[in-house]
């Protein structure tokens, strides 16, 4: 069974490889639609994956650095660091 556009997996997918985009064309929905493409979708779909709000794109990334952070503090001895 394959994820839909909405999972968070897919988000994600998208989301990174918008980032290769955003040099160029800024947070936007060419930005998206170049990203959603290269995650393996139709242009079209772009709409779809955030309902067609950037802010919506935003939120997501600021989430998913979020998830990064908290998944690589896991592996790190917080306690035997120095202030």
């Amino acid at each position: 069974m394959s994820l839909s556009i909405h999972s968070p997996e897919i988000r994600d997918d998208i989301v990174q490889h918008m980032l290769g985009f955003v040099s160029s064309y800024g947070w936007s929905h060419d930005a998206l639609k170049h990203a959603v493409v290269q995650a393996g979708f139709q242009e079209q779909d772009a709409w779809r994956a955030f309902e067609g709000d950037l802010d919506k794109v935003l939120q997501h990334f600021i989430h998913m650095i979020d998830r990064q952070m908290l998944e690589k503090l896991q592996l790190i001895d917080l306690a035997s660091m120095r202030v």
